[in-house]
């Protein structure tokens, strides 16, 4: 678009505000797949008996419980984001963000909480996982 941002008619601006919801729901179902995998492969490898004992390490059990709460976290957070932007009546991205959102048609948080709830319990069960291994026995 020549001429910039401010040119912007009131159509355009709320077909960009539709589009970022839909980025949303793209995003959170990534996330959600995301979770899946890390949490089953993590699972996986830290419970894998592979011929011989010393193959793996025998991962610090507090931080791989932690590591797999905190993934369930983000994959419920994920899930409830998603469920609610497909029975959202929102006029986009901003409007939803704001509304309260929840399990069962609940009204518990902001989205945008929600949003942080699932990024900061992803990324915090990453560093967990990464630290069982590290603080292994």
């Amino acid at each position: 678009m020549p001429g910039g941002s401010n040119n912007l008619t009131q159509e355009d601006k709320v077909e960009a505000n539709l589009k970022k919801l839909e980025l949303l729901y793209d995003h959170t179902k990534f996330h959600i797949g995301l979770c899946l995998i890390l949490t089953s492969a993590y699972i996986t490898l830290a419970t894998s008996k592979i011929g011989r004992k010393d193959v793996l390490p025998v991962l610090q059990p507090a931080l791989a419980w932690i590591a797999v709460v905190l993934f369930l976290v983000a994959g419920v957070a994920a899930g409830v984001i998603a469920s609610s932007v497909i029975q959202s009546k929102s006029n986009g991205a901003d409007d939803f963000l704001k509304a309260k959102i929840g399990p069962w048609d609940t009204a518990l948080l902001p989205a945008k909480q929600w949003v942080h709830i699932e990024h900061s319990a992803f990324w915090l069960a990453v560093i967990c996982a990464v630290l069982s291994f590290v603080f292994s026995k």
